[in-house]
């Protein structure tokens, strides 16, 4: 197992309790005083197991377990097109047919996941960009990632009409929290969060809905510098992200 693994790092959700009760209401004091922080967690993690563990292949009628695909994920830490090479490199590697090739050192996802807070996975369509998101959502679950790990579709965002956060908030409906808003903030601005956001540009680009969305996503990597973003992305096209 390599290095970066994290193996039996929990979430820690029951960290925030302190700062949560004393933020709270008098009401609400007593609920989170209460809140049976374990059980919440395994909720979410049951939750996004269920939902994110498999994934549908083309010419496969039934979804494949994203487990018995992803071994080892290793990808190029810049797109292709920034590649630089001089002369030496190109007289070095010619094949057979007298065609060029350079060959590029790949990067175990999961380490370029824990090295970095900003990351952009760029390919074309069907190259797995949604199956690496779900799996590096799996591996958080399974604590080889010790972030608690938000998996967002921007479709289902644009379609739900929600702010950004409050869409976030919705997604852990299922722990019961006496006021998840409050744990959520508490989690991005503590950097205990890796949100991922799946197909930002496969959405349609046309029109005040979708830009809205765009400014939101950038005001949110503003305000919440300590949280770690991944962005699926076929293009960069969408310069307001860089």
């Amino acid at each position: 197992m390599s290095s970066f693994f994290l193996p039996g790092t929990k979430w820690l959700w029951s960290e925030y309790k302190k700062e949560l009760i004393d933020k709270a209401i008098l009401f609400a004091k007593k609920k989170w005083q209460q809140f049976h922080w374990d059980e919440a967690e395994e909720k979410y993690r049951s939750h996004l197991r269920n939902l994110h563990s498999t994934t549908r292949l083309l010419g496969h009628p039934k979804p494949i377990d994203i487990e018995n695909i992803f071994t080892d994920v290793y990808i190029f830490d810049r797109p292709t097109t920034f590649w630089r090479y001089g002369i030496k490199d190109f007289e070095k590697r010619v094949s057979g047919r007298g065609e060029t090739i350079v060959k590029r050192k790949r990067t175990p996802a999961l380490q370029l996941v824990t090295e970095n807070k900003r990351l952009f996975i760029l390919g074309k369509p069907g190259a797995g960009k949604t199956t690496l998101l779900k799996y590096l959502t799996l591996q958080a679950c399974l604590n080889k990632l010790h972030k608690t790990p938000i998996f967002v579709s921007m479709k289902d965002l644009i379609d739900s009409e929600l702010e950004l956060v409050s869409y976030l908030v919705q997604q852990f409906d299922i722990c019961a929290f006496p006021n998840a808003e409050a744990f959520i903030k508490q989690l991005l601005k503590r950097g205990g969060a890796l949100v991922l956001l799946d197909g930002l540009d496969e959405v349609t680009q046309e029109g005040e809905k979708f830009k809205k969305v765009i400014r939101e996503v950038v005001n949110f990597a503003d305000r919440y510098l300590n949280t770690q973003n991944m962005y699926n992305l076929q293009n960069c096209r969408n310069r307001l992200l860089v």
